[in-house]
């Protein structure tokens, strides 16, 4: 089924180069100093970037101010990947922020704010309910950018779990969005999931093996914390991989080829 569906989603993508017009944008006698640069161009590296700032990100709408915070517990996925990238895609080096339940970084650029809310057309000030995916990710109608876009916006706000009642894995988002997540939706159908999408409860799930597999496989995540979920899910299995389970035609309820449960084979 899901063959079928990346079948089905290989008639849309043609990927186009998205350039951005940079012309109207100012920089602060601030931002000159430190140098700061803008994308010319949409990149998978920025199209995570984007998806990362939809999760964690804030931008003010009546001053420069941009910050990413995450869970104290994300000081790893910050210090080892997301101020890196920060660097390569803007030449900021803002410090890590620790506190008490939360770490991250902030910083006050004028050329940044314009970018962002001018050119990417991210919504300023309070996001919940009314953030959107940009245009131009959508506009790509390339597989890269959309597998980077989701990895962002999922290492961020979205979650990976075992079911113990379900009995497989679950890959969910959640964001009080409902404008964001339709399209999030319409972009996982495009890539060959069979996405749930619960309005009520303002989330998205993505069940079973096989979905998980090839998650894993052509997404992953930039997060040490969601990499050891990721290893935890794979590691009671009785196989080495899940290609085995997939080859021995089980299906994506976790059940074995033999009949038995994955409760079973704990």
């Amino acid at each position: 089924e899901l063959h079928l569906r990346e079948k089905e989603g290989e008639i849309f993508f043609h990927p186009k180069e998205i350039t951005f017009d940079l012309s109207n944008i100012q920089f602060s006698r601030y931002d000159k100093k430190r140098q700061i640069i803008l994308p010319k161009k949409l990149s998978p590296e920025l199209a995570e970037e984007i998806g990362i700032h939809l999760g964690d990100g804030t931008l003010s709408k009546n001053k420069n101010y941009f910050s990413v915070r995450g869970g104290y517990a994300e000081e790893d996925y910050y210090t080892d990947y997301i101020l890196p990238l920060y660097k390569r895609i803007y030449n900021i080096n803002p410090p890590l922020l620790k506190r008490s339940d939360a770490c991250g970084f902030e910083i006050s650029s004028k050329g940044i704010k314009e970018f962002k809310s001018k050119v990417l057309g991210i919504v300023t000030g309070v996001k919940t309910y009314v953030i959107e995916v940009p245009s131009c990710i959508m506009e790509s109608r390339d597989k890269e950018i959309y597998n980077a876009f989701l990895r962002g916006i999922i290492d961020t706000d979205g979650c990976y779990y075992y079911s113990e009642q379900k009995q497989y894995p679950v890959i969910s988002l959640g964001l009080k969005s409902i404008p964001l997540l339709k399209k999030v939706n319409e972009i996982l159908k495009l890539l060959g999931y069979k996405p749930y999408f619960h309005k009520k409860s303002y989330q998205i799930q993505i069940n079973g093996f096989p979905q998980f597999k090839k998650w894993t496989d052509e997404i992953g995540s930039s997060s040490p914390k969601n990499q050891k979920r990721i290893a935890n899910i794979k590691k009671p299995l009785l196989w080495s991989s899940l290609d085995m389970i997939l080859a021995c035609g089980a299906s994506d309820s976790g059940s074995n080829p033999d009949g038995g449960t994955y409760s079973q084979m704990k």
